[in-house]
């Protein structure tokens, strides 16, 4: 085919096939897309629920990463970690981790000033679960490196570690 000859195939062609591409093209994508979502919304609804399982995990990691009672034990010993004990004063009395510090988690912004913020704090509750909200309190004030002890007191008389009492 001469050049000539691809040049005027070109003219005749190309406003047929520029006329195909553009019918063929969506129209309205944003109704394309409210379809798609209405047509598979299980898709979406799984989706939005792994994100949310995904922003909560994330959330709570945040917390402190938990450390076993010998982790604890370790922490204290070679690093002079501070253990801040959530639970209330009759539970810290009926028996606690030597050296614990009993501090309510409405008092830890007031009674925790003393504690340097580069020490390693290590927070204790009954399970484990008050002292994450705990532990995030104390991230928000600036502590660097905040952890909790996994399990909690149970996890600690589990291991057979001393306790102390008042």
């Amino acid at each position: 085919m001469t050049r000539a000859a691809t040049r005027r195939h070109f003219r005749r062609c190309a406003p047929v096939c520029v006329s195909r591409f553009l019918s063929s093209a969506p129209t309205q994508p944003k109704a394309q897309s409210v379809n798609f979502l209405i047509d598979n919304i299980l898709v979406v609804a799984v989706a939005v629920l792994s994100g949310a399982a995904l922003l909560i995990t994330s959330l709570r990691g945040r917390a402190g990463a938990g450390v076993t009672p010998a982790e604890a034990t370790r922490l204290v010993n070679q690093r002079h970690a501070v253990l801040i004990d959530v639970r209330a004063p009759e539970d810290f009395a009926k028996g606690h981790i030597p050296q614990a510090r009993n501090i309510q988690p409405a008092d830890l912004e007031q009674k925790t000033t003393s504690i340097s913020k580069d020490k390693p704090l290590v927070v204790i509750c009954g399970s484990g679960r008050d002292a994450a909200k705990a532990a995030l309190t104390l991230r928000a004030k600036g502590f660097n490196e905040v952890v909790v002890l996994a399990g909690g007191m149970g996890g600690w008389h589990q291991a057979g570690l001393p306790v102390a009492k008042n």
